[in-house]
């Protein structure tokens, strides 16, 4: 078993010359903040420009949902499902941004994509991480051409006095994951996360792979009160 917390660690080996940074489980953001941290030269106590990077972590720690991979919208998506762009951050030093992903591949960044991956996890006008807490009633997200969308506005604070500890434990073999599907076409919206995640995957090396979707929200509720139990698709491997 082993348990770890650090905070400020990612910024430091690079100011220490290393070329790559191997870490263990971090906060979903910590290596864009430590990148830009370390490339524009802020302090810990830049806090706006701490919770610009923060923010523009979370646009793009889930990899091509910000372009379409979990958007309630996929059905207006380019292209293939399958050959989504990843996302890219052009971040600068005062903590604006601007989203936007690899040319050549498939799906989009608009104001709407942006959106849905910044709300999905947020429970308030305060979002907090390790490094700083960004403030969010006043950020600003508006289309800055085709699939480029600059964001203003975060304010920052500084961090809360307690963090997350990690701690692991050798287990098993058997693996699941979870993806919450919300808005209207569930079934189909299942069967799209289905293709992109047997598309990434060798099944040859699974002994068992299943899909199960489990639940179902009412469609088109007449407020969230209703709207309590998003589906649960749940692939298993062995």
């Amino acid at each position: 078993m082993r348990r770890r917390t650090w905070v400020g660690g990612i910024c430091e080996a690079l100011k220490q010359g290393a070329d790559i940074v191997l870490r263990g489980r971090v906060a979903d953001a910590s290596p864009t903040i430590g990148i830009a941290a370390y490339h524009y030269g802020w302090i810990r106590t830049s806090y706006e420009e701490l919770a610009g990077a923060f923010v523009a972590g979370h646009f793009i720690e889930c990899s091509t949902y910000v372009t379409g991979g979990n958007f309630s919208g996929f059905k207006s998506l380019p292209g293939k499902v399958t050959n989504l762009g990843f996302p890219i951050i052009e971040m600068a030093s005062n903590g604006h941004f601007i989203v936007t992903k690899q040319e050549g591949r498939d799906g989009m960044v608009t104001v709407d994509t942006c959106k849905a991956q910044l709300l999905y996890e947020i429970q308030g006008p305060l979002y907090y991480n390790s490094d700083v807490v960004a403030r969010l009633d006043g950020i600003e997200i508006r289309q800055h051409g085709k699939d480029r969308v600059l964001v203003t506005g975060i304010k920052g604070i500084k961090p809360p006095p307690t963090t997350k500890v990690g701690i692991t434990a050798k287990g098993g073999y058997q693996a699941e994951g979870h993806y919450f599907l919300v808005g209207l076409d569930i079934e189909e919206k299942a069967d799209m996360v289905e293709t992109q995640v047997r598309h990434l995957l060798d099944e040859s090396k699974f002994l068992c792979l299943k899909f199960r979707t489990n639940g179902r929200c009412p469609e088109d509720p007449r407020s969230q009160c209703r709207y309590r139990r998003p589906s649960n698709l749940r692939p298993g491997a062995q």
